[in-house]
């Protein structure tokens, strides 16, 4: 598969919504990892799930500490009690007239995260702040989850996420 194959999916492209499978030892990711960075470092973002790239593969590139880690099979093994309230918290794949669509969304304080990087050497980390915020985010992106499904259809309308009348 060419580097041309996978570029930035908008919502409501279906891919988004479709959960990741697992990365096995043998395959290889290496053009989606580097399509990945490409499109990261184009759009300025914090982190990128493999849907938002059309692909299906469990892979997410985040941005921990400042720097880009590629973290494979990325999974959140625990999450604080203690929630934050993640104000304006962009996405990449949802545009509103061009502009990147915020939201505050609640998120776990601090999570222990799971995930092997481009050699399959595993980590185990827990995160705070920011890298919490980015690591939940990619993660449910992996799931088949985008920061829009927690609206309603007549927010997704008042939003200009859906076209009007859909919502009734």
């Amino acid at each position: 598969m060419s580097d041309e194959h996978f570029y930035l999916r908008s919502f409501p492209d279906p891919v988004l919504k479709q959960p990741t499978v697992p990365v096995e030892p043998d395959t290889d990711i290496h053009k989606l990892v580097r399509a990945m960075k490409r499109i990261l470092a184009e759009q300025r973002g914090l982190g990128l799930a493999a849907q938002q790239a059309g692909s299906l593969h469990r892979v997410a590139i985040l941005t921990l500490a400042g720097q880009q880690t590629v973290a494979i099979n990325l999974e959140i093994i625990g999450r604080s009690k203690m929630t934050v309230l993640s104000a304006h918290e962009g996405c990449l794949s949802v545009r509103v007239n061009g502009k990147l669509f915020r939201m505050n969304v609640r998120r776990s304080r601090q999570v222990v995260a799971r995930w092997l990087d481009e050699n399959r050497q595993e980590h185990t980390r827990r995160l705070g702040g920011l890298d919490a915020i980015v690591a939940q985010h990619e993660s449910e992106h992996l799931d088949g989850r985008c920061i829009v499904d927690r609206l309603d259809p007549r927010q997704l309308e008042r939003e200009g996420l859906i076209p009007k009348g859909v919502a009734a």
